[in-house]
């Protein structure tokens, strides 16, 4: 085989086939998104639970006012 065998095959190898390196560094990539989506999932998650001690906190406060205007009426 001569010179231009040797890259007419490389060239066919090249599209078919992913070389090391460039696999290695699609990976790194595909690491780091997923370490940024994990952060932004637990940014949310802490947001979202303090977004529900919110609404459980104005819950209570709205039934006790609730079952305190029920009670004076009943015992006016």
């Amino acid at each position: 085989m001569d010179g231009n065998n040797y890259k007419d095959l490389f060239e066919m190898l090249d599209v078919r086939y992913v070389r090391k390196d460039d696999c290695s560094a699609r990976h790194e990539r595909t690491e780091d998104e997923i370490n940024e989506i994990k952060i932004t999932q637990a940014k949310n998650t802490t947001q979202l639970s303090l977004i529900i001690k919110i609404g459980a906190c104005i819950l209570a406060a709205v039934v006790t006012l609730l079952a305190s205007q029920i009670g004076s009426m009943i015992f006016k």
